[in-house]
């Protein structure tokens, strides 16, 4: 075989092996993508037969699991994956197709953290302080070209324990279950069951993630999913606000980086206010702007994608929708806002978790209270009985307790590798246009448009519409205005 020129193992090669992380002495393997350099000794390998004029490549093209050609790669060591092995292959991904392997992680909690141990208590050996040093160093030089930070690192690492323990725990989680069908439920504690899981997990979405975890395809990143179920953990409503922030001395802590509700402005060019009224916004300062006239002085926040300062009044104190998560989603995808990490939310949630529970109790009392009047107003027994026997258990302090002691989880999003690894396009690769590049620009301004699957304002006009269209084009005109929107915002 033909062994690379001069001009590809100039090409932006890296200089340090990647086993060892020293210079000096060392080759650069053979794959015509691969940048990666080794000493001979690392490898196993003499420096005789490295000279033969045999083609070598690293270990790292092939998959430490079955062998075969790898698709998903270690930052910081030869370690990687093919795609049918990803998730018993210890590779937690970061930014597909790179991730960390267990072993990196430790060392690199090691390293930053100066400890002689590593998660688990166990004793992390280097031969020598060179060796820690000379780690420290390439782990700096691989953070700052992947945008990591610490807490990627703590989610990857959290993100492969909680893997092994669903793995270890599926036996123990059936027998569990098939114990516990066995025992008798109270039917009260059965049906507000039913009614507090509206708040959590649907039991499609359920069955959806399970099949998505079956396969291969799909796999669970460290980041958090940014669905209804999430977001409502951290969402905090105009009324909960306002009573929390009677507390200044501990409110501040809670209400930054939670979620509000924002009434979008109808004048604002890329907000169609007629389709999304408000927009889930996080929460970044808290003002207090003091009255001129002898009145009391107002509270404002500072929150993501507004450049002014938000009243209260301007807030909801509705419930979180679909539509406004997707519209978070894509905000997060064009770089307006950090995506959360499972450990990020998770740390929220259980911080806000005491105080939304409580609002919902008293919120959840007053509305059985509402069904209960109507159903007796129109003799609806069956109803007033079920609405009675509801009201009768969330009154009682041990259910209560039990709510508030029900910590929040966190649904971790899923990756679609296969379309990650084909589509290779993202918004942070599209080049800003500047006059000479219209073309390159366009064509991938409408693959990502297309990937994105918001393409139908380019593809189809608007539909027409009017007091007498029926539902179906009323929807679609929505659809291609939602799409219309995110366009504008990516086009700029």
């Amino acid at each position: 075989m033909m062994k690379k020129s001069v001009e590809e193992e100039d090409k932006d090669s890296e200089d340090r092996c990647f086993c060892c992380y020293d210079g000096g002495g060392v080759v650069i393997c053979e794959d015509k993508n691969c940048l990666k350099v080794y000493h001979p000794e690392c490898v196993g390998k003499g420096k005789n037969s490295m000279d033969s004029g045999k083609c070598w490549t690293c270990s790292r093209h092939s998959c430490v699991v079955c062998s075969d050609t790898s698709r998903f790669y270690c930052l910081c060591c030869p370690h990687a994956s093919c795609k049918d092995c990803l998730g018993g292959s210890g590779l937690a991904l970061t930014r597909v197709p790179n991730g960390l392997c267990k072993s990196c992680l430790t060392q690199i909690l090691r390293a930053e953290e100066n400890s002689e141990y590593g998660l688990e208590g166990e004793k992390i050996d280097f031969e020598d302080q060179d060796e820690l040093r000379r780690f420290k160093e390439y782990w700096e030089i691989v953070k700052e070209k992947e945008g990591l930070t610490s807490e990627d690192v703590y989610s990857a690492y959290s993100f492969l324990q909680a893997r092994e323990y669903r793995h270890i725990g599926d036996s123990d989680e059936t027998m569990s279950d098939s114990d516990e069908d066995s025992g008798s439920e109270d039917e009260d504690d059965v049906k507000l069951e039913h009614e507090h899981k509206k708040r959590r997990v649907s039991s499609a979405t359920t069955i959806a993630s399970d099949e998505k975890k079956a396969s291969p395809r799909f796999q669970k990143s460290c980041f958090a999913s940014i669905i209804p179920e999430n977001m409502k953990l951290v969402y905090i409503k105009k009324s909960l606000l306002e009573k929390l922030l009677e507390d200044p001395d501990h409110s501040e802590s809670k209400v930054l980086g939670s979620l509000v509700k924002v009434k979008n402005n109808p004048l604002d060019y890329f907000v169609n206010a007629t389709y999304c009224p408000y927009q889930l916004s996080q929460v970044k300062g808290i003002k207090e702007i003091s009255a001129t006239n002898g009145e009391s002085s107002e509270i404002q926040l500072q929150v993501s994608n507004f450049l002014q300062d938000i009243p209260l009044s301007r807030l909801s104190d509705f419930d979180l929708t679909k539509e406004e998560c997707e519209d978070l989603s894509q905000n997060i995808a064009d770089g307006h806002l950090k995506k959360p990490t499972v450990v990020e939310l998770e740390k929220k949630a259980r911080e806000l978790h005491q105080d939304i529970t409580k609002h919902w109790i008293e919120n959840e009392l007053v509305r059985l209270q509402r069904h209960i009047d109507r159903a007796n107003e129109k003799g609806q027994r069956e109803q007033l009985a079920e609405y009675l026997n509801q009201r009768e258990l969330l009154e009682k302090p041990s259910e209560q307790q039990r709510l508030l002691k029900q910590m929040p989880e966190v649904i971790a999003d899923v990756v679609d590798l296969e379309s990650a690894l084909n589509s290779g396009i993202s918004l942070s690769n599209i080049e800003r246009l500047n006059g000479s590049n219209f073309k390159k620009w366009k064509e991938h301004v409408e693959l990502y448009l297309g990937l994105q699957g918001i393409d139908i304002c380019l593809t189809e006009p608007q539909p027409e519409i009017d007091a007498q269209s029926d539902e179906a084009l009323v929807a679609k005109n929505r659809e291609w205005l939602r799409a219309n929107r995110k366009a504008k915002l990516v086009a700029v």
